[in-house]
């Protein structure tokens, strides 16, 4: 029910900004969720790891704010990408879609409570940032209060 709210108030409060002139600021996103007390241990994508787990190239992004767990036991992730036109966003949306697939799948075969994570996530679709996030309900909600206070 939290992250429902959660969802709600963030599509209400980025919805309402879409004329077009507004932006997110990731690299700021970025540093605010590398601040986040009580977060799993995370680390942040390099272009290669995003090209890797997400077959996503970085000419198919403007910007990104990803995050993944350090260790195999949280299925906690960020992934945020700015995009400029449709097509980047239609591949964006392939990988992230594919990556979401790969999680699925791992969590309904390892841990149940992650696997609930999962499927409970977070999708942002909002001023040019496509994403999700998976995570337990106060971390999300950090999260998409970083997005919102972070669009200019």
């Amino acid at each position: 029910m939290k992250k429902l709210l959660a969802l709600l108030c963030t599509c209400t409060l980025l919805g309402c900004s879409s004329s077009g002139s507004k932006k997110v600021d990731l690299k700021s996103v970025s540093t605010g969720i590398a601040a986040i007390q009580d977060a799993p241990a995370m680390m942040e994508m390099s272009q290669d790891n995003i090209k890797d787990f997400l077959s996503i190239d970085a000419g198919d992004y403007s910007d990104a704010a990803c995050y993944m767990p350090l260790m195999n036991v949280t299925a906690t992730e960020v992934m945020l990408f700015q995009y400029e036109n449709d097509s980047q966003k239609e591949k964006i949306q392939k990988g992230l879609d594919q990556r979401l697939k790969e999680l699925e799948n791992t969590w309904s075969q390892y841990l149940p409570a992650q696997y609930e994570l999962v499927k409970n996530r977070t999708s942002i679709d909002a001023d040019h940032v496509l994403g999700y996030c998976i995570g337990e309900d106060d971390f999300v909600k950090e999260v998409t209060s970083l997005i919102t206070k972070n669009t200019k």
